[in-house]
């Protein structure tokens, strides 16, 4: 990444939006309320999460939106996003507009296929997170995986606040896993700060 965007933009930053979307079913919800917990339970900031679904629950356009700040939150939708979390084609076409500039957008390639030199004013981070969640044994810990990656990318959380919110909203039986699937998440994360 970018010295730009590797968590140097959320110093000084009063207020970071992240906008998390993909399909009903893959835990885009779960993700928001995790990360707004985390920073507010857990992280000492103020945090607000929204969300959206699509016509159908389960296989609709569903988005969580998540504020996150040092101040408090005065207006709670996120018209533009300085991160995009995208997990399916259909939300990444539908958010990628409202995805600010300088922002970056985080991806699973293997669900959303970017078309070449599409809005080259953001930074792009692929991630095969259903591939490998698939190898851990559930692609349903796809969207903890990513929560990993974007934990170490932005440090406007630390990784102990994000795992007590996962520990907090996962049933027992997937504690373990989850904490697995964020754990390589957040080594994916190192990697690419490293390059």
């Amino acid at each position: 990444m970018n010295k730009r965007n590797s968590g140097g933009t959320t110093k000084g930053v009063s207020e970071f939006r992240i906008r998390i979307a993909g399909l009903g079913g893959q835990g885009i919800v779960k993700m928001g309320i995790i990360l707004g917990m985390a920073a507010s339970l857990y992280g000492g900031k103020e945090a607000v999460q929204t969300q959206s679904y699509g016509p159908a629950s389960r296989g609709g356009v569903t988005s969580s939106e998540v504020i996150i700040s040092e101040k408090e939150i005065n207006f709670v939708k996120v018209a533009e996003s300085d991160v995009l979390i995208a997990l399916s084609k259909l939300a990444y076409e539908k958010y990628l507009p409202k995805l600010k500039k300088g922002g970056v957008l985080i991806y699973d390639p293997d669900l959303v296929q970017i078309n070449q030199g599409e809005r080259s004013d953001v930074e792009k981070v692929p991630v095969h997170a259903t591939k490998l969640a698939e190898e851990l044994g559930n692609k349903l810990v796809a969207n903890t995986l990513l929560l990993g990656v974007f934990t170490k990318l932005f440090p406007l959380i630390n990784k102990e606040a994000v795992e007590k919110a996962i520990i907090k909203n996962t049933p027992v039986d997937f504690k373990e896993l989850n904490l697995k699937a964020f754990n390589v998440g957040y080594k994916i994360g190192e990697k690419i700060k490293k390059h």
